[in-house]
């Protein structure tokens, strides 16, 4: 087994990509919130609609519905494929905003700056998670062991995962 080294560059590189998806978004809650005087509630709120729906819920949805070999049947088919994934996307991170919207933020819908908090957090809390957990170095040495799972999708293009070859809808064929 040969040692493979990783170049100094590729480190520099994603350590800037990670400085810069915690900067960002805490940069703005701390402008909002100073400038605007903005509310913490709405930036908190983004930042668990986004984890329970798009990673939890999506998650779950993923795992039955491209369970047992239909994740490749859909992968051969790229246009369903990316329209499986948007679709799915947005339904689930747009039902959250609205359920988000219509409970929780329901007495702050009407100001601009509780939408800019929310999106502040939704978006800090998907760039920080897909950064952390999805930034690691290919080679197995030099890997990062983070605490994190692996986003869901990610998981899919395990080609090791165990797959039954269940019946699928003919238009995936």
């Amino acid at each position: 087994m040969t040692s493979q080294t990783v170049p100094a560059l590729s480190f520099v590189t994603m350590g800037i990509s990670l400085l810069f998806g915690i900067a960002i978004p805490v940069g703005l809650f701390i402008y909002y919130r100073k400038k605007y005087d903005c509310k913490i509630k709405p930036f908190l709120t983004g930042f668990a609609i986004f984890a329970i729906f798009a990673l939890v819920l999506e998650g779950i949805f993923h795992t039955i519905t491209l369970g047992g070999g239909r994740q490749q049947a859909l992968m051969a088919k790229p246009v369903l494929y990316g329209l499986y994934g948007g679709f799915m996307a947005g339904f689930f991170e747009e039902t959250g905003r609205l359920l988000a919207f219509k409970t929780i933020l329901e007495k702050s819908q009407d100001n601009d700056n509780t939408a800019l908090m929310y999106g502040a957090g939704h978006g800090g809390f998907e760039a920080f998670y897909l950064l952390f957990a999805t930034n690691r170095c290919p080679h197995r040495k030099a890997e990062f062991h983070l605490p994190l799972p692996k986003p869901y999708l990610l998981q899919f293009y395990n080609p090791q995962l165990p797959h039954l070859p269940p019946p699928y809808p003919q238009f995936l064929r």
